[in-house]
Order: structure tokens, then C-alpha cells, then sequence
């Protein structure tokens, strides 16, 4: 449980970089709101229930070759406009000159959990359980014939509010964590391109 907790946390660290160092079509069915999942939220003396806003499944099909084509050891993914990758440790990191805008990828990830369902209801509850964040919506994508999910949110650093989109897709028992963010009245500046990318990802065979 440590060992996946440690991932857990190494998954939201990436979507929150940017805090630090920042000084084809857009989604239509992100407003496409279906039901609400109930997941429980564990607390020190009691278990509470947490509900979810959950948005219709989303089919991702590559929009078409971009400008460039970034290759790591594990995928590719295509590159377009001002976007350039910032480098790589663990986490390759995408961004643009000057911008508050960064997208993150974390890949070959292991021990996080043993199915998708069970990494959605435990990233929502980590969110949601940390200062100033909030879950917005959670759903299933299918992302170039992978299954995987997809988890918007906010949250709040210093004067600033972040709003964040976070996609796990499943390759056999690992995962890889695409993770797109910026400050809340820019996000949809750059969702568009930021799907576009998104959409060309490719795990290596």
C-alpha cells in the first residue's frame, strides 16, 4: 500500500510542476454530464461518501500529423505550434516559451493499482483530499484503441487558480499519466492543441 500510495503521489506531482516554475476539435463532452459515482472517502474516524460529477465516455482518435514527432523510450507523440518538449527525468515535460501552460507525461508506471476503475476513485479521493484542489469531473477514453480515464480539476496557488486535465491510459499492468495544465482562464487558450498532441500518443510495441 506505501508503493502505491508513493506512485500515487508522483502522479499528482506531476500535475502540479508548473505551480512552481510558471510565473482536431475541442471536447464538446465535457458538459455532457451523466450521473454522479459515489466512491467512499476513507477519514480518521468514519468513512464518508465523496460524489463525482461523471461525463460521457470519450473516443480519442488521432487528429492527424502535427509538425514534429517527439520519441521516447516508451512513446511517441507529435509536437505542434510553439510547443517543444523541456525534458526528461522521470517525467518528460512539454511547454511553451514564457507561458504558464505545461503538459507532463509519466510513463511505465507500476504498483499504482491493478485495474482503471480502482486508479480513478483513488486520484479523485487524493485530489480531493488535498488543500484547494477539486475534482470537476472524472470519465472513461478510450485513447487510440486504449482504454483509460480522464480526471479534470482545480485548484488554488497563492492568488492564482490552476485547472488541470489528467489522463491514465492501461498498457497491460503498467500506465502512462498525460497530464495538461494551466492557469484556469487560459485552459481553453490551449486545449485544443493540447488534444490535438494528445490524440498522436502511441505506446511503443
Amino acid at each position: 500500500m506505501k508503493n502505491r500510495i508513493n506512485v500515487l503521489i508522483l502522479v499528482i506531482a506531476a500535475s502540479a510542476i508548473l505551480t512552481a516554475c510558471s510565473g482536431n476539435e475541442k471536447e464538446s463532452v465535457t458538459t455532457d454530464i451523466l450521473k454522479d459515482t459515489t466512491v467512499d472517502k476513507p477519514t480518521e474516524n468514519n468513512t464518508e461518501e465523496v460524489s463525482f460529477v461523471t461525463i460521457s465516455p470519450q473516443v480519442i482518435n488521432e487528429a492527424g500529423e502535427l509538425e514534429q514527432t517527439y520519441e521516447s523510450d516508451s512513446f511517441f507523440m507529435g509536437i505542434t505550434g510553439e510547443w517543444e518538449h523541456k525534458g526528461e527525468s522521470s517525467i518528460d515535460f512539454f511547454g511553451i516559451e514564457g507561458k504558464a501552460v505545461e503538459m507532463s507525461i509519466v510513463s511505465d508506471v507500476s504498483g499504482m493499482t491493478e485495474s482503471l476503475e480502482e486508479c480513478k476513485t483513488q486520484l479523485c479521493m487524493l485530489y480531493n483530499d488535498m488543500e484547494g484542489y477539486e475534482v470537476i469531473s472524472v470519465g472513461d477514453i478510450t485513447l487510440n484503441g486504449r482504454e483509460g480515464i480522464v480526471i479534470n480539476y482545480q485548484f488554488e496557488k497563492g492568488d492564482s487558480i490552476y485547472q488541470g486535465r489528467q489522463l491514465v491510459v492501461q498498457d497491460d499492468k503498467v500506465f502512462y499519466v498525460i497530464t495538461f495544465l494551466s492557469l484556469q482562464d487560459e485552459f481553453t487558450d490551449y486545449e485544443e492543441d493540447v488534444m490535438k498532441m494528445i490524440s498522436t500518443f502511441k505506446i511503443k510495441q
